[in-house]
């Protein structure tokens, strides 16, 4: 099966507009976020990346991260400026030169080679820096996005990402106009979010340590079809 690029997809929730693209429950309490508000995240993201960060078609991405709605921005945003996008720390070690390491504890990360660099992400659904100091040569990933154009100016690069990986990983999701899915891993929730943006549909994301029944009031405030993974 053929899948929709990144950049297809970065379009498609573009054109959704202000309909709700992805809803993040967690123990801060629930965000939304418009199919035009997700896709300006990822835009900044990707311009960040190929622009600022000299990000070189097919170089790896590690998103030493939690589940988060951040997380899930970054990890199309990587796609779209062509990354390899890989989850976890154990990855961080098994890299190659010009690795770029998105984290939110980068006092435990450190770039193995010059090439390297170390990005650090604040999860606060309403932080726009990192609180602190960071530690020398790692760059602020909410504070440097924040600043970039809203609209993609990457262009032609997503064909060098591992998009197929990350379309292929959940092969039967059910179709569904909008999904609630409760506590995934952050590789599910990436491949998730890939094939229901692809489809135009959204996805509701419960990671507040609700499961079992106590999701059905969740998926019937939202309107929402419960999803297993």
């Amino acid at each position: 099966m053929t899948h929709a690029t990144p950049t297809e997809i970065y379009e498609s929730l573009v054109a959704a507009g202000t309909s709700p693209a992805l809803v993040w429950y967690d123990d801060e309490g629930r965000v939304e976020l418009s199919g035009k508000v997700f896709a300006n995240h990822v835009a900044k993201i990707a311009n960040f990346l190929e622009q600022d960060c000299d990000l070189l078609p097919g170089r790896r991405i590690v998103l030493d991260l939690p589940l988060h709605w951040k997380t899930l921005a970054w990890a199309l945003g990587g796609l779209v400026a062509g990354g390899f996008v890989v989850v976890g720390r154990k990855k961080v070690n098994d890299h190659e030169p010009g690795t770029i390491i998105v984290t939110a504890t980068p006092d435990e990360v450190s770039a193995d080679d010059p090439e390297d660099l170390v990005v650090a992400l604040n999860l606060d659904s309403f932080g726009f820096a990192w609180d602190g100091d960071l530690p020398d040569g790692v760059a602020d990933g909410s504070a440097e996005v924040i600043g970039q154009a809203d609209v993609l100016l990457v262009e032609g690069l997503d064909a060098d990402s591992n998009a197929s990986f990350w379309a292929n990983v959940l092969p039967d999701v059910p179709e569904v106009d909008r999904a609630v899915v409760a506590n995934p891993t952050l590789a599910q929730a990436i491949a998730l979010a890939y094939i229901l943006f692809e489809r135009g549909s959204s996805v509701v994301f419960v990671a507040d340590g609700r499961e079992g029944e106590a999701i059905v009031p969740v998926a019937e405030a939202e309107m929402g079809s419960v999803l297993e993974v």
